[in-house]
């Protein structure tokens, strides 16, 4: 389902190219997927570990991502699993499971690497850092009688996303350290990559500009909407790695973390992050562009009351900027709430998708700058292209359906009479998602 809709993005330009926005989910996976996952426990109660391993890791397998590889060899299975910019390899057999991430090389350790390993070891629960023939690892290994497959998931999906996150951050960091196992990272085209360049710094130039004029102690909600909306956006079409991706990651957890500042000085922080990416070259901002395959996602599963809880308490800020005719924020506080939670939340596909949509139809631009065949807005029009939305739900909606018989998503119910109504309309349909399997 979700490659035909992509492929209706497509422009006669593109025909051997998918584009892909958002962060990578396994959230929810298939009924095909949890069977397999339903097995490899009822094989490890057994004791027959091998048969559940394989299992597991059939469970893990996303065939679009292409993102595990395991062999059976007598009595072992090896493993490789991709994670961005790093690959976990290791065995199994009946008596040990062991996994390890080489996150880099290096000639010459210095004592401040060794310090930073060494700190960051607290904040593991199940694998550990370790230096040995010149490499840095981060290793996790268990007794096979001691591997639940719950257990193993958690200590791959913890070795994966740290291992991810800390390859690049440490290179940059330490340039002593020399880049390992990249060998499957493909290179985002350069047109492409320009491209994402532009809108980068055209958006964080507009948006520095935008708050400029507005009173920070006076609008300070206002502002804080505007920042990160910015840093979700980023995120969702650029799909950063490496020193990007950990900026925007440290602006949401300024923002949401940091409750012992003002507002206005969380504000302020996050305006200097900006203005520090502004600063960077096209250069360094190329390195962190790049296409890689996902086991795990960052986010977890997430129950659409969580949804629900965000769009009840948004809407009351939407509310207000409609009473003061600021329909501009309208559409950005509704492009925010999508963006949120993408970012957020670990969604069902129908809920991924709906969300996708309201995004394209506020940044027509970026669309139409990768030359996407149809735009679901014409700007210089205000006019809404109704017939590809309505052709674009209705398939969201009727594949949904087959799963989830109640959905409760009514196409008549949405407004097209111009973008901030059409948004609001879709956000409210989204609201009344009823996700139970049984009719």
């Amino acid at each position: 389902m979700f490659e035909k809709i992509i492929s209706w993005f497509k422009s006669e330009d593109q025909q051997d190219t998918v584009l892909h926005f958002g962060r990578y989910s396994d959230s929810f996976k298939s009924d095909k997927q949890v069977e397999y996952w339903n097995i490899a426990l009822s094989e490890f109660e057994k004791s027959n570990y091998l048969e559940a391993y394989n299992n597991f890791f059939t469970y893990l397998l996303d065939e679009k991502e292409g993102n595990v590889k395991y062999t059976i060899t007598g009595e072992e299975i090896g493993f490789e699993i991709y994670q961005g910019s790093k690959v976990v390899k290791g065995k199994t057999n009946k008596d040990l499971f062991q996994a390890e991430v080489i996150l880099a090389e290096y000639k010459d350790l210095n004592l401040a690497v060794m310090r930073k390993l060494l700190e960051m070891n607290y904040t593991l629960q199940y694998s550990r850092y370790s230096i040995n023939d010149n490499k840095i690892s981060l290793k996790f290994d268990s007794s096979t009688l001691d591997g639940s497959p719950e257990k193993i998931y958690y200590a791959l999906k913890e070795v994966a996303i740290k291992a991810d996150k800390l390859d690049d951050l440490l290179l940059n960091e330490f340039p002593g350290l020399e880049q390992v196992d990249n060998f499957h990272v493909e290179e985002v085209n350069s047109k492409e990559k320009e491209i994402k360049i532009e809108f980068l710094q055209k958006w964080i130039r507009q948006t520095l500009t935008r708050i400029s004029k507005i009173d920070r102690q006076r609008f300070e909600g206002s502002i804080s909407y505007i920042l990160l909306n910015l840093a979700y956006k980023i995120d969702y079409f650029l799909l950063p790695q490496g020193k990007l991706m950990n900026e925007i990651e440290k602006i949401h957890g300024i923002f949401f973390t940091n409750f012992e500042l003002s507002k206005v000085e969380r504000n302020n922080q996050i305006i200097k992050s900006f203005e520090k990416i502004l600063a960077w070259s096209d250069e360094e901002i190329k390195r962190e562009l790049y296409k890689v395959k996902a086991t795990f996602g960052v986010t977890n599963p997430t129950a659409h009351t969580s949804v629900v809880q965000v769009l009840e308490e948004e809407m009351k800020s939407i509310d207000w900027y409609k009473k003061n005719n600021q329909n501009d924020m309208v559409v950005l506080h509704m492009e925010y709430i999508s963006l949120y939670s993408l970012f957020n939340f670990g969604l069902r596909m129908p809920s991924r998708l709906l969300f996708d949509i309201l995004i394209e139809v506020a940044n027509p631009d970026f669309y139409k700058a990768l030359n996407f065949k149809e735009s679901l807005y014409d700007p210089e029009g205000e006019k809404l292209n109704g017939p590809i939305l309505q052709k674009r739900l209705k398939h969201i909606v009727s594949t949904a359906e087959q799963k989830y018989p109640q959905l409760g998503f009514d196409n008549t119910k949405l407004s097209f009479n111009s973008r901030p109504e059409f948004m609001e309309s879709m956000l409210g349909e989204i609201k009344k998602l009823n996700f139970n399997t049984v009719s």
